[in-house]
């Protein structure tokens, strides 16, 4: 009678508190996708981790939870009356410390016993909720929009020591960006507080500093120093910073082990930038850049910088020399030649980094333009070797230059004599639509195009372009081509969803419709027949098609995304008679669980079968990716056999596996967790 009347006031403390409800309301599908089906398993194990939780006046709850540390987690609900989960973990949310916490209040509450009131007087509820707090005012991301499990969602896939290792990976990430987001919020209430004092106060604060710190007296040291040098003081400091940086060597092993360090290259940069800013600085820096040339290069010769730590530094350093040098007065040939000498003999590709690249850099007028498109043809240069072309620069480079020059027809010109390669047809293109030249730019996308198949994957940015171009001149046409090149080159549900917009805009959807899903039948397009909509395609279908239809898979997927249920069930059943089956023992997201989802309303036999089977294959295989597999199969099929009223017979389907597979630990503990799970509720659960 006493266990009796605890329900029913459980009950009607549920009705009355809305978190309780909450709680006791969730279902394990609910839970999974509240958290995550990892941290759901993971949580189970840690009930006997969690303290007696406590309610806060604002009806949380919380509980110290024990893992490889003291957390403290707490449930809530926030202002949608959605159900959230923090914790001072590393992961920091709906995290599986939450779940376990969750699993505790629904089992206290479904037998009726009381959470208690939390002593907030107590040090330890005020530091909770302090660092609890903390944690989220400082998270960055919305909580809804934390996706760093779907790394992992495949996790079950692993063994025991590779799930292990994606865990912390994946603890560690959390942990490191929310430091991040800490250090941040730190750094403003560092900067307001600092911005409050008063000058005395200011004073006391700084004297203590310089005390303490010894870093902060050599930070201000340098800084007083470089304010009262003169430029010529500031050139004998960076010509002394570089044979400071480039004296030693460097090994990344031997780094890793403490056995050298990485030679820092800030102090450097820093006086590069100060000399660029000098009214005279350009010639010494000019120097000081190819000193570090040759001494960098020398120090790469010696060196193992197999992760580029050296060259990207040096790399900075160079930036700051070549824009100083291509935005200055100097005579624009000079520029280049600098700059190719700089750039040249680079066997240890020290200046690979480099992001300043000379013609977008440079500054000059049209005539300084023109003087370098003719260094750039070689017009100062005899070619004496048969096939020589005499160019020092690049098709890209030269072109560049005769376009600010005004000379447009010859980059024109220039580029059209390289048909073979897209980099430049490219640019040929882009260049026209400047010109305002669309017809032309149409014209070079479309002979580009029709020297194609459909799935060269260069096709892709011509077809972007001649489809901008058409949307602008209002052509409906055109778009639509281009995405049904774009399905037949790539046939999947999201590029007919885009033929499908482009067809609708102009009417043609269903004889387009009926075309393409003769095409996935036959290989063919019906272009030719007097009511297809559509001009022809600008590129010919993919090479060897032929060989491959019907695309039996992709038919499938299309009749399911159009809920043509029977049609993708005989899809199905092709693909399987074929032997051509894909994804059995995938977690999920196999042709094979998509279909038996789609068609278990209408065809709930075919479904379960498809469901059996897949439980049948996968216990041919051990490990938990195959387990999870099976548990996954088992549980879609419960409430369709339930519906049937063919409940025991699942039931009967567990007992055999559990019968025949005893020594497989891991999989009767997934077995045990699916039937304790019930109609789903995790309150019914007796775990």
């Amino acid at each position: 009678m006493r266990s009796k009347k605890k329900a029913n006031n459980s009950a009607v403390d549920a009705a009355q508190d809305p978190l309780a409800e909450k709680i006791l309301s969730l279902t394990w599908d609910g839970l999974r996708k509240w958290s995550d089906s990892g941290s759901v398993e993971r949580g189970r194990e840690y009930l006997s981790n969690v303290e007696t939780p406590v309610r806060l006046s604002d009806g949380s709850i919380i509980a110290t939870v024990y893992g490889s540390d003291e957390y403290f987690t707490r449930l809530r609900l926030d202002e949608n009356g959605a159900l959230q989960g923090d914790c001072t973990c590393p992961v920091g949310y709906r995290c599986k410390h939450t779940v376990a916490l969750a699993l505790v209040c629904a089992k206290k509450m479904k037998n009726g016993e009381a959470i208690e009131r939390a002593d907030i007087s107590s040090r330890k509820w005020k530091r909770a909720l302090d660092e609890l707090d903390y944690a989220r005012e400082n998270e960055s991301y919305e909580e809804d929009d934390w996706d760093d499990d779907d790394a992992f969602e495949d996790d079950d896939l692993l063994d025991d020591d590779e799930q292990s290792g994606c865990d912390e990976l994946t603890e560690k990430n959390r942990g490191k960006k929310l430091h991040v987001q800490q250090s941040k919020s730190c750094d403003d209430k560092i900067g307001d507080h600092v911005a409050s004092l008063s000058p005395d106060s200011s004073r006391e604060l700084l004297d203590e500093l310089l005390e303490n710190v010894p870093e902060v007296r050599q930070y201000l040291n340098h800084k007083l120093e470089v304010r009262k040098a003169t430029s010529a003081d500031i050139v004998r400091m960076a010509r002394s910073a570089v044979r400071e940086a480039t004296s030693g060597w460097y090994d990344y092993w031997e780094a890793k082990k403490g056995r050298c360090e990485l030679p820092d290259y800030s102090l450097v940069k820093e006086y590069f930038s100060l000399i660029a800013e000098s009214a005279n600085g350009l010639q010494p820096l000019m120097e000081l850049a190819e000193e570090l040339k040759r001494k960098s290069f020398s120090q790469a010769e010696r060196s193992r910088d197999e992760y580029g730590n050296i060259s990207s530094q040096v790399s900075a350093c160079m930036d700051v020399a070549a824009k100083a040098v291509l935005t200055s007065a100097l005579d624009p040939i000079e520029k280049v030649k600098w700059m190719e000498s700089i750039r040249s003999k680079d066997d240890y590709c020290v200046l690979d980094y480099m992001e300043v690249e000379t013609v977008e850099a440079m500054r000059t007028d049209k005539n300084g333009w023109s003087k370098i498109a003719d260094y750039y043809l070689g017009k100062d240069k005899k070619v004496t070797v048969v096939g020589e072309t005499g160019y020092h620069g690049s098709i890209h480079e030269i072109a560049v230059a005769l376009e600010r020059a005004g000379r447009e027809e010859e980059a024109i010109s220039l580029m059209k004599t390289e048909p073979k390669d897209e980099r430049y047809q490219k640019e040929l293109v882009d260049m026209l639509l400047r010109l305002g030249r669309r017809k032309d730019a149409e014209a070079v996308c479309r002979k580009y195009l029709a020297a194609m198949c459909a799935d060269d994957p260069h096709s892709h940015d011509f077809l972007e372009r001649l489809k901008a171009m058409s949307n602008e001149d209002g052509d409906g046409k055109t778009p639509a081509v281009c995405d049904l090149v774009s399905f037949v080159a790539y046939p999947n549900v999201e590029s007919y969803k885009a033929l499908k917009k482009s067809c609708e805009k102009i009417k043609a959807w269903k004889q387009v419709r009926c075309g393409v899903l003769q095409y996935l039948e036959t290989g063919s397009l019906p272009e030719k027949d007097r009511v297809w909509p559509l001009p022809p395609m600008p590129t010919g279908l993919p090479v060897g098609s032929s060989s491959t239809f019907p695309k039996s898979a992709i038919l499938c997927e299309l009749a399911m995304a159009e809920k043509r249920t029977k049609d993708a069930l005989s899809w199905y059943k092709k693909i399987v008679a074929s032997n051509n089956r894909t994804g059995w023992h995938s977690y999920d997201g196999g042709l094979e669980w998509k279909v038996a989802d789609a068609i278990c309303g209408e065809f709930p036999e075919e479904a379960i079968a498809i469901w059996q089977e897949l439980v049948r294959v996968n216990l041919g295989y051990a490990g938990d990716g195959y387990y999870t597999a099976i548990c996954n199969a088992l549980k879609n099929m419960r409430p369709v056999m339930k519906k049937l009223g063919r409940l025991a017979e699942w039931q009967g389907i567990i007992a055999d596996i559990q019968a025949g597979y005893k020594r497989r630990i891991n999989l009767m503990r997934m077995l045990r967790n699916l039937e304790s799970e019930r109609d789903g509720r995790i309150a019914e659960w007796n775990g």
